[in-house]
């Protein structure tokens, strides 16, 4: 099966591209994560719309997982992710599923701890910890956070930061702290979330 994978953000595809590398699945080819002009809080008919070039050239893909972004929405990440499929559908794509990153791709980084220890302008803090333990998603600010704990004091750089993190990063650990993480694994037939992706499954 070959899978492909549209981002809404230039920095996040090269990022994930470091993540994805490491996500290895028996009869499995993960496409380089591609970029799409996309506005996460847009009507789904208006996102649907803003795929289509994107979904033209993964054309010869099996899958396509379009990741994008809840922000401070307050929609049901599930549903959220069901009403797009449908608007994507309408337009003659079968093969798309989405996956609503709660609340971002930032969070997806917090969840790995271990990654950051790794990197010298990181200091991570036990109130750091307990943050993202088990519950990354539930962070609101990931970006701010990320940024509280630079030696530098300076602000998270999505590009510079994001894929110093994603270089260090273990899809493995993070999946234990993101359920919108799990459910990317789950969609990408990883095995270990083939059946569920509401609990972590400690590896």
């Amino acid at each position: 099966m070959i899978i492909g994978i549209i981002v809404e953000g230039q920095e996040e595809s090269q990022s994930l591209a470091h993540i994805t590398d490491k996500i290895l699945i028996e009869s499995v080819t993960i496409l380089k994560p591609l970029y799409a002009s996309i506005q996460p809080k847009a009507a789904p008919g208006q996102i649907a719309r803003s795929l289509v070039s994107g979904l033209k050239i993964r054309g010869t893909a099996d899958l396509i997982l379009v990741l994008i972004d809840l922000e401070d929405l307050d929609n049901c990440p599930g549903e959220r992710a069901k009403v797009l499929e449908e608007a994507v559908g309408r337009m003659g794509y079968d093969n798309v599923r989405v996956v609503i990153k709660n609340r971002k791709f930032e969070n997806w980084l917090i969840a790995d701890c271990n990654a950051l220890q790794q990197l010298a302008n990181f200091s991570l803090t036990q109130a750091f910890i307990r943050k993202v333990k088990g519950k990354a998603d539930n962070v609101t600010d990931a970006v701010g956070l990320l940024s509280s704990i630079k030696n530098d004091k300076r602000s998270f750089h999505k590009t510079q930061d994001g894929t110093a993190v994603a270089r260090k990063a273990n899809p493995d650990t993070i999946a234990l702290h993101s359920r919108s993480f799990r459910r990317f694994l789950r969609l990408l037939t990883h095995p270990t979330y083939s059946t569920q992706s509401k609990k972590a499954v400690p590896v």
